[in-house]
């Protein structure tokens, strides 16, 4: 049987193979981490409390839109259910259903970025901004902001 190895070719193929898998493996842990402190009982009075502070989607309302926040997003991410910004108010934003799932698509490119420039220093209200006014002047087919 011949394998076509021929997209490995070279060190750096190998090594970036290797890097993705790890890169998979710390992904499914960090899951399971958010998924376990989700369910707490801490973030249940913390989620209910944003969305009572807040009832309204902080991405919808920078584009003039007017939605009821019905999920709670981290600004930054957090590492682990002891790490101070899975717990920090101020890192908590309502968010409706739809821009949750956009937020989070984003996120996914810049998550490490934003913890990095966190860490260096930057406020959580500098990179909120960034974060929730990505592509506010693009229109879906629906006439919704995206």
């Amino acid at each position: 049987m011949n394998l076509n190895l021929s997209k490995y070719n070279g060190k750096e193929g190998l090594v970036s193979y290797a890097n993705r898998s790890s890169e998979k493996k710390a992904k499914k842990q960090l899951d399971a981490v958010h998924h376990a402190f989700y369910n707490t009982a801490i973030w249940k009075r913390m989620r209910a409390q944003c969305l009572r502070s807040n009832p309204l989607c902080v991405r919808c309302e920078v584009r003039g839109r007017t939605r009821e926040a019905t999920t709670v997003d981290h600004v930054v991410l957090f590492q682990d259910r002891h790490d101070t910004m899975a717990t920090d108010s101020s890192n908590l934003r309502g968010l409706c259903l739809r821009c949750h799932g956009l937020a989070s698509n984003i996120e996914k490119s810049m998550r490490l970025e934003w913890r990095k420039r966190y860490d260096e220093g930057e406020s959580i209200e500098s990179i909120a901004e960034e974060k929730y006014a990505k592509a506010k002047d693009v229109v879906d087919a629906d006439g919704y902001y995206v």
